[in-house]
């Protein structure tokens, strides 16, 4: 009986590792924490500039300035490799956003951030391998600009779908500059601090992010 209960035990462990993953290091929560910290920065600084630069053109801010937010999401992802990492760094702006006034959606807040997150983990997942390129970090970024324009845009607005489609297109488009923004940043980090402040347990093996820990 006791051996059965031992071995249903090692089942679940298994099957809770295979779908969640490792836990979370304090390190990595540090990591995940700063990202999702300077995402958030940007957002303030990034907003009002490109309000300026786009208001001539009458072209949406949010859409354009998208991929500014979302690099770094698929920059902490990739460089910890933790399996849910995208969807903690949106669970945690979510709840900067709405304790702190960030943001301007409300409760709407939690689903927005947390929704952008998890699909930057999503795409990580189904691309595999190709995520840990250049490719595969320009085309997380750009989905999760996508999915989280089109959230506010579609569900929390409610725009005819000619603004919703068009605003996506923009979303597109800055998504994938900043995709390609983001491959800068997890390769300047590879080269400048990746050998010396190792983020994963074991830097040898990967997984269907930038590495994985076991």
């Amino acid at each position: 009986m006791k051996d059965g209960k031992k071995v249903m035990g090692k089942n679940i462990k298994k099957v809770r590792r295979a779908v969640i993953g490792p836990p979370l290091t304090p390190m990595v929560i540090v990591y995940l924490s700063l990202f999702a910290a300077i995402g958030m920065a940007v957002k303030q600084i990034a907003y009002p500039l490109a309000a300026v630069a786009a208001a001539p053109l009458l072209l949406p801010v949010s859409p354009l300035v998208a991929g500014a937010y979302m690099m770094w999401l698929v920059a902490g992802r990739a460089i910890t490799g933790y399996r849910w990492s995208g969807t903690f760094m949106g669970a945690v702006q979510a709840f900067a956003a709405f304790l702190l006034i960030f943001g301007r959606h409300g409760a709407f807040n939690f689903p927005l951030y947390i929704a952008t997150g998890l699909t930057v983990d999503i795409a990580f997942i189904v691309m595999g391998p190709l995520s840990r390129t250049m490719i595969g970090h320009v085309a997380a970024t750009a989905v999760s600009s996508v999915v989280g324009t089109l959230m506010v845009v579609g569900v929390e607005l409610e725009l005819g779908n000619e603004l919703v489609i068009a605003s996506g297109l923009i979303a597109l488009g800055g998504g994938t500059i900043g995709g390609f923004a983001a491959y800068q940043v997890i390769t300047l980090h590879e080269r400048v601090l990746g050998d010396r402040y190792s983020i994963s347990k074991d830097r040898r093996t990967f997984a269907e992010g930038n590495r994985e820990v076991t």
